[in-house]
């Protein structure tokens, strides 16, 4: 039996070489010099040859879809509409400020303004190269409309076409524009942090799959293009988000380094950990062999364990645990964003677990827990050792809410059993009751913060949490970070307190 791959490759060689043959007979016939061969040129060759094997690679994978039939469908919905007891928190956060993307806002009047917009750099993009992109995307017109959870029925088949393409044309060359020194030229800075924001947005996506495919078929034919793929552009662009990560501190602030995580730091701060400042990214990282596959690399560049300073009493159980599935392609631009921050993940058990944190960081530094940052670049990369809770630097300003809103949004529809950083902002919460909380760990180092005073940051940090449940969480019985280990810590050094206090009034009064 011939498998379908063999098919598809012996079908794609013969359609090569009878192009090939037909080509050279039509210029044979139109040359002045007829019964002489005359070569038809490489460019040309290239170009049908490409052409060709476009339209063999889309006829396989739609066939490869549709053979897969209902489940392969329903694995490729992607793009959710934000669920109604999350958008009642706070609705202004999963709504676009400027522009649409997709058809989920597509019928919002407010932001047709942005609909020249686009039409002008798909203007741009045509009068370049003059291909026509409407034929990739109706080819795949199908799959695309599976990547939604609503159905759009009343959306005609060229006028989703048109919308898909000229998004995607709007993304590649806003992309490319922010990249460039003098940055987006149609758009004052504060609209084109607006467009940043909303195209960060759950219900304002496309699928990756559909932008790389035009980008591809558009850098083709730049020649002055140095982005080698979309991921790599969209990587170069998505790191302006990536603050997050950055340690920043304050003389005397006592801060842990990671091994392997390249940090910035200033020659003001002095640790006991001075020495590691100079480690540079990994190997794997360095070793990559083009762009994309340094985003792969990043991606897949999971910490397997942790530094043996770190090691707890779950050490052992390192082959038990799992980490975020960061391997997986991401499917639209709010979905690679997560895949960056977890990027460097510590691996952990993500299972169901009701225990909770009882205590906030008041308390816990009342009973003796000592907190201290470190330069992780992964904000859940939490440990809990001898008394110390090792905490990675959170920088927190006004985008924050509405960047974190989403990404966590697209967890509970996406990553039901892999809500890391839903993890993440839980254990937060659970950590900060009040503004003492707040200033506690900014005195730490361990929040950074933009937002006025603390007391914003801690009505923040407990609003991302309505709604979201406490059933599942990767800080529980079999992580690094067990409530259990915090929770008996400080009640045995509180009871333990207590007896102190108790006898030391017993002798008072003898």
């Amino acid at each position: 039996m011939i498998s379908f791959a063999a098919s598809a490759s012996n079908m794609e060689n013969d359609t090569v070489e009878q192009a090939r043959a037909s080509n050279m007979e039509e210029d044979k016939a139109s040359s002045p010099n007829k019964g002489k061969f005359i070569d038809v040129g490489n460019a040309s060759e290239i170009e049908m040859a490409k052409d060709i094997l476009e339209k063999l690679d889309t006829e396989v994978s739609l066939m490869s879809f549709q053979q897969n039939g209902t489940e392969s469908r329903r694995s490729e919905c992607c793009i959710y509409r934000v669920p109604k007891p999350l958008r009642n928190v706070n609705w202004k956060a999963y709504a676009p400020l400027l522009i649409s993307i997709g058809p989920l806002h597509r019928e919002n009047k407010r932001l047709e303004a942005m609909e020249k917009e686009k039409r002008k750099y798909f203007k741009k993009l045509t009068e370049r190269d003059g291909m026509d992109e409407k034929k990739i995307i109706k080819n795949q017109e199908e799959r695309l409309r599976y990547c939604y959870s609503e159905k759009f029925k009343k959306i005609e088949s060229d006028d989703f076409v048109e919308m898909i393409l000229l998004d995607a044309v709007f993304i590649i060359q806003f992309f490319l524009e922010s990249n460039d020194e003098k940055g987006p030229k149609n758009f004052k800075p504060r609209m084109t942090f607006d467009i940043r924001e909303d195209l960060m947005l759950l219900e304002n996506q496309l699928p990756l799959f559909i932008i790389e495919k035009i980008y591809d078929r558009v850098s083709y034919h730049s020649s002055d293009n140095k982005h080698k793929s979309f991921l790599d552009l969209a990587r170069c662009y998505l790191k302006e988000y990536l603050h997050l990560q950055v340690v920043e501190t304050s003389p005397g602030v006592e801060v842990e380094t990671s091994p392997g995580v390249e940090v910035e730091t200033s020659p003001d701060v002095e640790t006991e950990t001075s020495s590691d400042l100079e480690t540079e990214t990994s190997s794997d990282v360095e070793g990559s062999r083009h762009s994309t596959d340094l985003l792969r690399n990043l991606m897949l560049d999971v910490e397997t364990e942790t530094s043996s300073d770190l090691e707890t009493e779950t050490s052992s159980d390192v082959e038990k645990e799992t980490s975020p599935d960061v391997k997986k392609e991401p499917r639209h631009l709010t979905d690679l964003l997560r895949n960056m921050m977890l990027s460097t993940a510590i691996q952990r058990t993500y299972s169901p677990d009701l225990v909770k944190l009882k205590y906030s960081a008041i308390m816990l530094h009342k009973a003796g827990v000592r907190f201290q940052v470190t330069r992780d670049k992964c904000v859940v990369n939490i440990t809990f050792d001898r008394g110390v809770l090792k905490i990675p630097q959170l920088e927190v300003d006004h985008c924050f809410e509405r960047l974190v809103r989403n990404i966590m949004a697209m967890e509970q529809c996406l990553y039901e059993g892999e809500a890391y950083i839903c993890s993440y902002i839980k254990f937060m919460d659970h950590l900060i009751d009040s503004a003492e909380d707040v200033g506690l760990l900014v005195e730490n180092g361990i929040i950074l913060h933009r937002l006025g005073d603390d007391a914003a940051v801690s009505n923040m940090i407990n609003n991302l949490c309505k709604n979201i449940g406490d059933n599942d969480t990767c800080f529980g019985s079999d992580s690094d970070i067990d409530y259990k280990d915090i929770n008996n810590a400080c009640t045995t050094n509180t009871e333990r307190d207590d007896k102190l206090s108790a006898s030391n009034k017993g002798k008072d009064i003898a």
